[in-house]
């Protein structure tokens, strides 16, 4: 078997489909191009789709820049790694404080699951929620420490005085159900991955079945690393090649 192009990946050497035929060539031939979907937090990170997302953003520019600075060491992250491994097309909706909320709407409303041959969801703290803001016609992400400048009293009222450990266990459970019993009616392979714990949210004890966790992965800084993106990778790859067996 050949070995795989990059170094960075050599357990990825094992699998048949790591054999990689550009896209041009694909088409030539007529063969379908699998395509993936990602979406949830910056474990997940983001592509051309939530850049344009990131900059009409109203949160904080120097969190925002600080955030993203962190993930400079990491040269590909997991959907990266996974979509090349297939040769797929692939759509990455992961961005800093992406919600769960924000997965439900993008699943539901604005894309269609039916399309993508892999769905990955990275579930995110229980905390973040967003809104939509009827000035601007647009939905803006919210987290306990992202007060938003143009929202900032808005924002503070609610986690100072409406949001609390038990509500935010509820809507988790209530998310979690959503996406898991919607994918697994529609009959996609899915992996959901919790990356609760990787942002100390400490307060959460959902006993869901989690295909994967990222806390159980090399992490730096509250995020996967790249090992542990290689890990998360690895693991993503095996499950969905242990489907394809199953036909």
């Amino acid at each position: 078997m050949p070995k795989a192009k990059n170094a960075n990946y050599p357990n990825l050497q094992k699998y048949p489909r790591a054999i990689n035929i550009s896209k041009d060539i694909k088409n030539f031939l007529g063969i379908k191009l699998m395509k993936f979907f990602f979406c949830g937090g910056s474990n997940t990170h983001y592509d051309e789709h939530t850049q344009v997302e990131m900059k009409t953003s109203n949160m904080y520019p120097d969190i925002v820049s600080k955030h993203y600075d962190e993930h400079t060491q990491v040269e590909d992250m997991y959907p990266d790694i996974v979509s090349k491994h297939y040769g797929a097309t692939y759509v990455n909706l992961g961005i800093v404080y992406g919600s769960n909320k924000r997965t439900i709407r993008k699943i539901f409303y604005e894309y269609n699951m039916e399309e993508y041959d892999l769905i990955c969801i990275d579930f995110t703290p229980k905390m973040r929620t967003e809104f939509y803001n009827n000035e601007d016609k647009r939905w803006e992400r919210m987290g306990i420490n992202t007060y938003i400048p143009k929202f900032r009293k808005l924002s503070k009222l609610y986690y100072e005085n409406f949001y609390n450990n038990e509500y935010g266990l509820l809507t988790s459970y209530i998310e979690f159900a959503t996406i898991k019993k919607y994918l697994r009616a529609i009959k996609k392979p899915h992996i959901i991955v919790n990356s609760q714990l990787v942002h100390n949210d400490d307060n959460v004890d959902l006993n869901l079945d989690f295909d994967l966790k990222f806390s159980d992965y090399d992490i730096k800084d509250h995020h996967l690393s790249q090992v542990g993106h290689n890990q998360v990778a690895k693991k993503i790859i095996k499950y969905y090649e242990d489907f394809l067996q199953r036909g």
